[in-house]
């Protein structure tokens, strides 16, 4: 009995940038195929989410000083942390955002991520978290005896709650959901960066497999 040789994977086809990025070579293309430029995509998204998530707990955490300062400026303490954190965040922001521009993205997966794809599942996982909040607040708002002040403290951390917890999930999943168009519109505008994945288009060649430089 003689056994069949595996089929050996077709050689990856080379096209110009231009092709891979084209709209209308998406529907010929499965919508899941492994791709070079989709692996850059996805790197792309991530680092613009990450940088997305700190900068908006950045700004929780500057406006969470703020309150602090109103209410209770003695907690020194409280203050100065958040302070920190906050600066170091929006600075954290800041640096990914600038490497997200003019650099090609690594074609393989450069971190884990646990956050939702889709924004619909963001913003539903921000929901169910402010829900939980808001439910064991309420004994405490309602038990205040320092009328609309306190009331309005009790607000405004559940209002900087609300955009931590938007900045956590539902920004990187909005970026994450649309980075393949975000990358396309930022290969479009951004000459460097088109300049460099044109050179790469033509003679790229998978190191770990039989995958395609494109599309997008």
């Amino acid at each position: 009995m003689t056994t069949q040789p595996h089929a050996r994977p077709s050689a990856p086809r080379q096209f110009p940038l231009s092709y891979w990025i084209a709209e209308e070579v998406q529907p010929s293309a499965q919508a899941l195929a492994p791709s070079a430029l989709r692996e850059m995509a996805w790197n792309f998204g991530q680092v613009r989410g990450l940088a997305a998530a700190c900068l908006g707990v950045g700004a929780a955490c500057l406006g969470g000083a703020a309150l602090t300062l109103l209410v209770s400026p003695a907690a020194v303490a409280v203050l100065l942390g958040l302070l920190i954190a906050g600066m170091v965040l929006i600075g954290t922001g800041v640096l990914l955002r600038r490497r997200a521009k003019h650099r090609v993205p690594s074609v393989r997966p450069v971190m884990a991520s646990r956050a939702p794809g889709k924004l619909s599942s963001g913003i539903g996982l921000t929901l169910f978290l402010s829900a939980v909040l808001g439910v064991l607040l309420l004994p405490a708002a309602i038990s205040l005896e320092a009328g609309a002040g306190g009331m309005a403290a009790v607000v405004a951390m559940y209002g900087l709650f609300l955009v931590a917890t938007s900045s956590v999930f539902a920004l990187p999943a909005y970026f994450m959901q649309h980075a393949r168009r975000d990358f396309r519109a930022a290969i479009l505008a951004d000459a460097e960066l088109r300049s460099a994945l044109e050179t790469m288009s033509p003679v790229w060649t998978d190191p770990m497999g039989y995958r395609e430089f494109g599309p997008l």
